[in-house]
């Protein structure tokens, strides 16, 4: 759901992801209730042994709910320049990616040649 929310607000206003800078971020109130937000949802898992849910602690859970934040921001910066990039090159960002799988495949690739097995099993 806190996702959601934030993508929301992404998509009404596309600057908001670029603008925002998690290494120094503003303590605003709207920000912070999103996060105190994050970090009830993730307190309120339920785990039988763990009064707090999960059984993380308070700076784990900050830890947590800032690096959801963060990746939900992080695919919301791209949003734009992806979308110009079809634009000018009439490509979508999956015909990309299929193109980008087909050429990983010749054994003289280094995803394909057996050098990187992890990546060359990975489903992308």
């Amino acid at each position: 759901m806190s996702a959601a929310v934030q993508w929301r607000l992404y998509q009404a206003h596309p600057w908001l992801a670029a603008s925002l800078n998690l290494s120094r971020p503003l303590l605003v109130p709207h920000g912070m209730r999103h996060i105190d937000w994050a970090l009830a949802a993730l307190a309120a898992l339920a785990a039988p042994a763990a009064p707090d849910g999960v059984g993380l602690d308070a700076d784990t859970r900050m830890h947590a709910a800032v690096a959801h934040f963060g990746y939900v921001r992080g695919q919301a910066v791209d949003t734009e320049p992806e979308a110009r990039a079809t634009r000018t090159s009439g490509i979508t960002a999956e015909q990309w990616m299929d193109a980008q799988h087909d050429r990983a495949r010749p054994h003289d690739h280094p995803a394909g040649s057996g050098r990187l097995p992890h990546f060359s099993t990975a489903s992308w």
